[in-house]
């Protein structure tokens, strides 16, 4: 839920990230839309619930299989060109936006078989024009270069 009361910055980012989401729905690698309505005084978005995201994986059970984490790489590769072709740009890619579904739990406390990876949170997300951006935003250490020097980015700052 959204207050739409609250500031302008962040009213504008939830509706330009419903926007967004409405906009990339379909995709493997996109966590997908359930519902929204917009209200006089709130917005709400529901959006499927998926089981854990990479951050907890990798807290949980410490340093990935490859193939854990190739099957990491390739989902979160095929989102972001889907976004890329949509002319988005996520700024925001870290573990804690990348939700899991799980194909099964396993009893040895080694790593589940993931299922699909999925870009969440696009809280931060923008059309791009063409044109470098140099607005400044993202996570901490999640932050690229770029984004720091202020020399401009486009879609690579996805792959930071």
């Amino acid at each position: 839920m959204v207050e739409k009361h609250n500031m302008d910055q962040i009213r504008s980012g939830e509706f330009k990230e419903l926007q967004i989401i409405r906009q990339l729905q379909g995709h493997a690698n996109i966590v997908q839309l359930i519902y929204s309505v917009e209200q006089p005084k709130q917005a709400y978005i529901i959006k499927e619930c998926l089981d854990t995201d990479v951050s907890k994986l990798m807290s949980q059970y410490g340093p990935f299989t490859e193939k854990v984490a190739r099957q990491i790489v390739r989902d979160v590769t095929s989102g972001l060109m889907h976004l890329h072709r949509a002319k988005i740009i996520h700024r925001n890619i870290k573990p804690e936006n990348l939700v899991v579904q799980l194909k099964k739990s396993t009893s040895d406390g080694t790593c589940p078989e993931i299922s699909a990876v999925k870009i969440s949170v696009f809280g931060l997300a923008t059309y791009y024009s063409g044109k470098k951006i140099y607005e400044c935003c993202g996570t901490g250490n999640f932050v690229p270069p770029e984004t720091v020097k202020h020399s401009g980015y486009d879609f690579g700052i996805d792959i930071w």
